[in-house]
């Protein structure tokens, strides 16, 4: 959906920029002074700004700045590991390895109790390791590389009690934009 705004948003805008131009280029012959012509084309520009973003996911790209794409990326990851509820085990040690495609980021959170014990440096391989994936052309291997490195530290500092309970599923979880 936000991929359809930004793209509405400039065709509008340069719709905007048409209307100034026109008059100034010399372009009056052209039928853009009925109103239903306007609207036509800017409905016809909003649909194919529309199929580019669908049939082209990197177009949309074109449009988030890093900044924002990192922005975006942290606060996704913040919101799934709240959702999928990685901070309610019992020696906070939830992770999550979050991979956001559009804006082409991998975040890495642990809870309080494995972050205690680890720190961010650990997190940041984590992130190399899926990244390494990912520019390998896998992200497959990418994220069972970065679950493996998380997994690793995970047993060192809070092994298996036994028994075989899982306070967490351990599952990939996918969500469309």
């Amino acid at each position: 959906m936000r991929r359809l705004l930004v793209i509405n948003w400039l065709f509008s805008m340069s719709w905007d920029v048409h209307a100034f131009a026109v008059p100034l280029l010399g372009l009056g012959w052209l039928p853009w002074g009925e109103p239903l012509w306007i609207v036509l084309a800017q409905s016809a520009g909003a649909l194919a700004g529309w199929l580019l973003a669908r049939a082209l996911p990197g177009f949309a790209r074109l449009f988030v700045s890093e900044e924002r794409a990192t922005h975006v990326a942290n606060e996704q990851a913040l919101q799934e590991f709240t959702t999928l509820g990685l901070h309610r085990t019992a020696a906070e040690s939830g992770v999550l390895i979050f991979v956001s495609l559009l804006e082409r980021r991998v975040v890495v959170l642990g809870d309080r109790g494995i972050d205690a014990k680890v720190g961010v440096e650990h997190w940041k391989k984590v992130d190399e390791a899926v990244l390494a994936g990912i520019r390998g052309g896998s992200l497959r291997q990418g994220l069972v590389d970065g679950i493996g490195a998380a997994g690793e530290v995970l047993a060192l500092h809070f092994p298996s009690p036994g028994g075989g309970r899982n306070e967490l599923p351990d599952r990939v979880v996918v969500r469309a934009s």
